[in-house]
């Protein structure tokens, strides 16, 4: 009975009722001492606070505002019920109650009324301090990674900050969140901890945390996928190069692209173009951090179904980008980097290469992601690595088709691909030397 609830998602307000129903009549059968009589070894306390925790979790239609008194009062007695035991549990053991529940304490009371919000975000920010950046436990995980993300969604409900003491405490915790998963090791938490990480982009907000979205992606990617960095890192200096030998044989291609009106203007913009070029490398395959199980788990090949969910990341990377000052200019690129010259093949279907301004520089990227992926490092049972003059020789099969052939043109003459392909063996070493800086600089906070 108590697992009944657990079939009910809460995020509507049709399913918010029948979860809170389920509960309600769960927790009424496992307080029924006639039942309890006639099997007392069962664990009938275990059983009712485990089903308080699962009404508790309703927290979620509080927020949303799939909300009646009825739920009110019946999630605060149960967030009272957990905490109750938690303290009990906590002193027996010597221990500080666990944060998650902590936090779905002060949540029920603050949604329920009892707490104003801004003591609310104060305890918020007091349980991010119970945590050391060396503690590596679920509970640290979610002090450094999960409060960091309530704290910024419920601070912008908040009115004033006359002091910018909040923001402040924005910043602080984005310092500690970057240490610790910098410090995380690999092992069991990986998977929650990616799935904190990406909701974590999703509420980040450049203007509190004080660091741009671009330069705190590149963190989380250089300290917990590796892969995506390295691949990004050599694609956005492939894309320069390209970008720099464009100028050289089609300037007129790249006309619209950093506000150049003019093939001159492009030639003069040289530099500037080859910056953007690196940039927009660098985050163009941005949506693979949501798909990162698919990419790297069990040795076999995906499903159908599993094909179709990864054909997503280019939308995914494009919505998550666009949201932050600093990366939405590069949206289109990672929309639209997997999508055929010609219209004609390739993927999301939903995105027209023609009417986008970027349309040279996305021609540019995707033969930069297909030349990064001659690197061994960057390959994944997904993306096999290939060799360099192997790729070259796709790439000039697929021109007109896939690739754009002014881009693909660029790679004739011989001696540009063999001064390519040595920098890119220089280039992987730098990748591995620029990751580890990064990694180094986010532990010094």
């Amino acid at each position: 009975m108590g697992n009944l609830a657990l079939t009910y998602s809460g995020n509507d307000q049709e399913s918010a009722q029948a979860k809170l129903a389920a509960c309600a009549r769960s927790i009424a059968l496992l307080s029924d001492p006639e039942l309890r009589a006639k099997t007392p070894s069962l664990p009938w306390d275990l059983y009712l606070y485990k089903s308080h925790q699962e009404r508790t979790t309703l927290l979620g239609s509080l927020r949303t505002g799939y909300t009646t008194p009825e739920m009110f009062a019946q999630v605060l007695e149960s967030a009272q019920i957990v905490q109750d035991r938690q303290l009990r549990a906590s002193k027996e053991r010597g221990l500080p109650p666990s944060p998650r529940w902590q936090y779905a304490y002060m949540a029920a009371r603050y949604h329920c009324g009892v707490m104003q919000l801004p003591e609310f975000l104060d305890r918020l920010y007091a349980l991010h301090l119970s945590r050391e950046e060396t503690d590596m436990s679920a509970d640290g995980l979610f002090a450094m990674v999960s409060v960091p993300n309530y704290y910024i969604r419920y601070l912008l409900d908040l009115k004033r900050d006359p002091d910018g003491a909040m923001v402040r405490r924005v910043q602080q915790m984005v310092r500690s969140l970057r240490s610790w998963i910098a410090r995380a090791p690999n092992g069991s938490h990986d998977k929650t901890l990616m799935s904190q990480l990406v909701q974590f982009l999703y509420m980040y907000r450049e203007d509190l945390a004080g660091i741009p979205f671009f330069e705190f992606f590149q963190d989380v990617c250089a300290a917990r996928q590796p892969t995506i960095y390295v691949r990004m890192w050599l694609a956005g200096r492939v894309a320069a190069e390209l970008t720099d030998w464009a100028v050289e044989d089609c300037p007129e291609r790249l006309v619209g692209l950093v506000g150049c009106k003019s093939p001159q203007d492009v030639i003069w913009r040289r530099r500037e173009l080859a910056d953007y070029a690196r940039k927009a490398g660098q985050v163009y395959d941005t949506g693979m951090i949501h798909f990162r199980n698919l990419e790297n788990d069990a040795c076999r090949g995906l499903f159908e179904e599993e094909e179709s969910m990864l054909r997503l990341h280019p939308y995914c990377g494009a919505r998550l980008l666009r949201r932050h000052a600093s990366t939405a200019e590069f949206s289109d690129i990672a929309w639209g980097h997997h999508l055929y010259y010609d219209g004609k093949g390739g993927y999301p279907l939903d995105f027209s290469l023609n009417d986008s301004p970027k349309k040279a520089m996305i021609s540019l990227v995707a033969i930069a992601d297909a030349l990064a992926s001659s690197a061994e490092e960057t390959s994944t049972r997904c993306r096999p690595a290939m060799p360099f003059d192997r790729i070259c020789q796709s790439i000039r099969e697929g021109s007109g088709k896939q690739y754009a052939p002014y881009v693909s043109a660029l790679l004739d003459p011989a001696e540009r691909r063999e001064a390519l392909a040595e920098k890119l063996e220089v280039w992987r070493k730098e990748a591995y030397l620029d990751m580890y800086r990064r990694r180094t600089a986010m532990l010094e906070n």
